[in-house]
């Protein structure tokens, strides 16, 4: 089966840790089916200002025996995000056509509801082929906004298959309106040749971080959604208890956006700054060391 993945949120050479989780599922994937991954970067014509960092994303790629697209595709910042679905598959319509010419790919795997799921519907209603929707966690809140709630209607009653990484995401579908029978819950997965716990001394001297702190981790973008913030704010509460704690964060802040430096006039006003250490992204197969390097592994996301 010759397979066709529709991704935003998609590793690239430039922002290498974005969406890590999708290319190891598809990766896997491949071992069974013929795939191409279409991952489209945004744009406007403002985006050497407000996206730096994916304006310099190369055409095409090949990580790990996969073959990765990364067309461009016109988004409106901030308010007009709403439009994104349907800017996706305007704008990918023409590449799309090209691609099935030397690729005719027989399904369309779209990864997230919005934008990826809706542009992927359109584009297997163009092309008269199925579609099989994964959603994730950004549709919790896409689901609130109501520009997007409809479209996201229309992409569950729509697709051939959906399916969600846990039964919350199955529930959120269920309450946009889809038959519980028709979403099937496939959790993400661990590779656990690479994820295992290691010697805790070990794991901290490989980070590179104290051996006689009590340390908390957080492994997630930095941004807004992920909540840093929050854990940032009752370490005051929790030094009372554990003076020498360490809150790590492990992540990759998003480009254009002002929460990291928020996060770091909150570390500041608090007097934290010996308590807190920004680690910044770290490679995928390191991770191990700083998972088992923590006392505690925190994830405050509001999704």
């Amino acid at each position: 089966m010759r397979v066709l993945v529709l991704s935003s949120t998609f590793p690239s050479s430039t922002q290498p840790t974005r969406g890590v989780f999708v290319r190891e599922r598809i990766r896997r994937l491949g071992k069974r089916c013929e795939v191409v991954v279409v991952a489209p970067v945004p744009w406007f014509p403002l985006n050497r200002w407000i996206r730096r960092e994916r304006a310099t994303v190369p055409a095409v790629e090949h990580q790990e025996g996969l073959t990765v697209y990364h067309p461009r595709f016109f988004s409106l910042p901030r308010y007009g995000k709403f439009m994104d679905g349907a800017f996706y598959y305007l704008s990918l319509l023409a590449f799309t056509r090209r691609l099935r010419r030397t690729f005719p790919f027989e399904i369309i795997d779209a990864h997230f509801a919005f934008p990826d799921g809706l542009a992927a519907t359109l584009l297997a209603k163009t092309f008269s082929c199925p579609v099989v929707v994964t959603l994730r966690g950004t549709i919790v809140r896409l689901s609130g906004y109501p520009l997007h709630r409809p479209q996201l209607r229309w992409v569950l009653r729509q697709a051939d298959r959906v399916t969600a990484v846990s039964e919350s995401l199955a529930e959120v579908a269920v309450g946009l309106g889809l038959p519980r029978d028709r979403v099937r819950v496939i959790p993400n997965g661990v590779d656990t040749r690479k994820f295992m716990p290691m010697d805790r001394t070990q794991a901290r001297r490989l980070a590179g971080l104290p051996e006689d702190r009590k340390i908390l981790l957080t492994v997630a973008g930095i941004y807004e959604g992920k909540g840093q913030h929050t854990v940032v704010e009752i370490l005051p509460a929790l030094r009372e208890k554990y003076p020498d704690l360490l809150y790590v964060m492990v992540g990759n802040s998003r480009p254009g956006e002002q929460y990291r430096r928020r996060l770091t006039e909150t570390i500041w006003r608090l007097g934290l700054n010996d308590h807190v250490l920004v680690a910044g992204p770290q490679p995928h197969a390191d991770l191990v060391r700083w998972f088992s390097a923590a006392d505690v592994s925190v994830l405050a996301t509001q999704s």
